[in-house]
């Protein structure tokens, strides 16, 4: 069992299978939940960090990527600004410049394309005054062309799925696995059921569910092993991790994501997610290593939403 050390704050379900990373899109095979079902609505969010027990923020003084020292370091925020972070689960003087390019680089594609649906519904926290004028949406018309529109965010009806990873192949022993490969993929309903007649005063018949892209996947493993070893080194130390391989990992020089990224099943937070909760993350010891397991959780309101893990 992991224990709860993190949450930020900003509901049906389904899974579905997929195929491999390499698939042109992450598709599920079978047809997605009906959209009358519950779904994800508008909210107030309370959109503020909370460990408990531990300070919000730290200085490093060093950059936890690349260990250089001497150069401009800037923050670097554990909770993304976009989850909820707009208090302090940061990290002081921990990134350099060039870092910071990179890591931001795979961040913005994943809050501003994969993740824009829901953060859109949601009402999440955003540095741009016209983040939320309209999403875009690939639907299906009645006479069977398909096509991607902008929807006003406030009309915004469809289903978002996240991936679920087989496990990280670092607990078989196997250090040879690159991509990771995707088992099922977990849909959700979001947005307002009222807002159907919208698409069928256009003439839509469907809206098609909004997952990631192929050539967005790396995104999104980094995007999530970054959370993971930036919360390791909250908690653990940064001298204790800073030599663990998924920095190279989240930088982009290697490409053995598999090996330390994935789904366990066995792995579940000890506590219930605080009410309106957009992400949490807890860190623990591996037994007999010095690794770190970190979980990782998005929308743990939504149920059955998938916790991800890495090991550190």
């Amino acid at each position: 069992m992991l224990p709860e050390t993190g949450q930020s704050s900003a509901y049906g379900a389904s899974k579905e299978n997929n195929s491999l990373l390499s698939c042109p899109l992450f598709a599920p095979k079978r047809k997605p939940n009906n959209i009358n079902q519950e779904c994800v609505e508008p909210r107030v969010l309370n959109c503020i960090a909370t460990i408990r027990g531990m300070s919000t923020a730290q200085s490093i003084g060093a950059c936890i990527y690349c260990d250089k020292t001497d150069v401009n370091l800037t923050d670097e925020h554990i909770t993304p600004y976009a989850f909820g972070n707009v208090t302090g689960d940061i990290l002081h003087d921990a990134s350099c410049t060039s870092c910071a390019a990179i890591t931001s680089s795979f961040e913005l594609t994943m809050l501003r394309e994969n993740f824009l649906p829901i953060r859109s519904v949601l009402q999440m926290p955003s540095r741009s005054k016209k983040a939320y004028g309209s999403v875009k949406q690939t639907v299906q018309y009645k006479d069977g062309t398909t096509k991607e529109i902008d929807v006003p965010h406030d009309k915004y009806l469809g289903q978002f799925g996240l991936p679920i990873f087989q496990p990280p192949s670092y607990f078989n022993a196997d250090f040879t696995k690159r991509l990771p490969v995707i088992d099922e993929l977990q849909t959700f309903n979001i947005g307002n059921v009222a807002n159907r007649k919208w698409y069928e005063d256009q003439g839509i018949e469907q809206q098609l569910v909004h997952h990631i892209k192929s050539n967005k996947g790396q995104a999104y493993v980094r995007f999530i092993m970054k959370i993971a070893y930036c919360a390791a080194v909250k908690f653990e130390g940064y001298e204790v991790v800073k030599d663990s391989p998924v920095r190279n990992l989240i930088l982009g020089d290697d490409d053995h994501f598999a090996v330390y990224f994935g789904n366990l099943e066995d792995n579940q937070f000890t506590e219930p997610p605080q009410n309106n909760s957009v992400m949490r993350y807890a860190v623990a010891s591996l037994d007999n290593s010095n690794k770190k397991l970190v979980a990782v959780q998005f929308f743990p309101f939504m149920e059955e939403s998938p916790i991800y893990h890495t090991v550190v």
